[in-house]
């Protein structure tokens, strides 16, 4: 989600490489807020090694002359099975923002993923983009909103729905707490020499609209187009009530493919399902919300036992 060229994307040739690239063109503040995690960061590490442990064990004398990664999520036929999870306020990272990210999915016919807290808004996307899309709801206190974003989704064709549960309480994230990416922002000397130290980044900034919490922003009467405010009013908003009968409604209201987002125990899966959800998505926030939970991919070690 960084500019890039399309000569320095041609010289990165696996995940480490992007991430060096990003370094190298974000200012630092926004680039630990996006590398980073909650509390000592013990999840976000385990994240990264439980998937390194994984081994291949190749068959071989299969003929692959011919290969068709193509399947079905949600009802919606995707080419490979790489989807792109839902990232808010991406035009933090890419002045083209959300939009940039739809199309690339699209191009590759994946199913794209946009965020409540999105810079672009639910119509802007669907117009950027007929390739499949899924929107992710944060409830908010304010039961009107809600229903107004899932009503929006509709009307804008989108295939899916997904309810993230695990973000009801901002996680402890320290790295942001030393770079002042807090809400509101709190810089420090170290992180303006950060943004001083990046001016390709700032005048992509400076140069482009007004950077906003897109979907969101009417609903404040003063200071929606600074983003501090906004981040205020969202800190302040997520429904910390929010329970099982809440997200049965909201699948009752959506009326099509609906999955919860932040799933990590059998007990909840079950119930998930049990409310109306079409599927669960194992995670833990990428280890930005609370630290010490156990990695998705080692998720089957708390299955039952056959």
């Amino acid at each position: 989600m960084v500019t890039m060229s399309l000569s320095s994307i041609k010289r990165c040739f696996n995940l480490e490489d992007f991430n060096s690239k990003a370094k190298a063109k974000l200012p630092s503040p926004l680039y630990h807020y996006i590398e980073g995690g909650a509390d000592d960061e013990i999840t976000r590490h385990r994240n990264t090694e439980a998937f390194n442990d994984y081994q291949i064990l190749p068959r071989v004398l299969e003929d692959v002359t011919q290969i068709n990664m193509q399947t079905t999520v949600l009802g919606c036929t995707v080419d490979w099975p790489v989807l792109l999870a839902p990232t808010g306020m991406t035009r933090f990272f890419h002045h083209h923002g959300e939009r940039a990210v739809a199309r690339a999915a699209d191009k590759f016919n994946t199913l794209y993923s946009l965020s409540t807290l999105s810079t672009t808004t639910i119509e802007d996307v669907a117009a950027a983009t007929r390739g499949p899309k899924m929107f992710q709801l944060y409830v908010l206190r304010d039961p009107a909103i809600n229903e107004e974003l899932i009503d929006r989704c509709r009307l804008a064709k989108y295939d899916a729905l997904c309810l993230t549960v695990d973000t009801v309480v901002q996680g402890n994230r320290e790295r942001d707490l030393r770079t002042g990416m807090t809400i509101p922002p709190k810089p420090t000397l170290n992180s303006l020499m950060g943004f001083a130290a990046r001016p390709s980044w700032c005048y992509r900034y400076f140069t482009s609209p007004a950077l906003e919490m897109a979907n969101l922003s009417h609903h404040i009467d003063e200071g929606s187009s600074k983003v501090s405010s906004l981040g205020s009013y969202i800190n302040g908003q997520f429904d910390r009530a929010l329970n099982w009968r809440a997200a049965e409604q909201i699948a009752q209201r959506w009326q099509g493919p609906f999955a919860i987002k932040g799933i990590m125990t059998v007990e909840d899966a079950r119930r998930a399902l049990d409310i109306g959800a079409t599927a669960v998505i194992i995670s833990n926030h990428g280890g930005r919300q609370l630290d010490t939970v156990p990695p998705p991919s080692n998720w089957w070690l708390i299955l039952p036992m056959p």
